[in-house]
């Protein structure tokens, strides 16, 4: 699974990583407008074959040159079946 395989479906993402068979979608935010959740609902929906393993809404303060992992993000780990 690709970062574009997931955009193809509409589904919001900024970095995508695999590690030890798990992956994590990233996707950062300045105003809360969606939700870890509502992501990882639309995956679920486009790949019947993906398991969420968590779900978190990371907020913190902006400051310049942050990389999205430390910036305010929605997170999705799941693995592939």
């Amino acid at each position: 699974m690709t970062k574009e395989d997931i955009k193809s479906k509409g589904i919001p993402c900024d970095t995508l990583s695999k590690y030890k068979g798990a992956y994590t979608l990233r996707k950062s935010f300045f105003w809360k407008d969606s939700s870890s959740i509502e992501i990882s609902e639309k995956l679920k929906d486009n790949f019947p074959n993906v398991d969420i393993l968590d779900t978190w809404d990371k907020y913190v303060p902006f400051r310049g040159g942050d990389t999205i992992k430390e910036g305010s993000h929605y997170g999705v780990k799941f693995i592939v079946k």
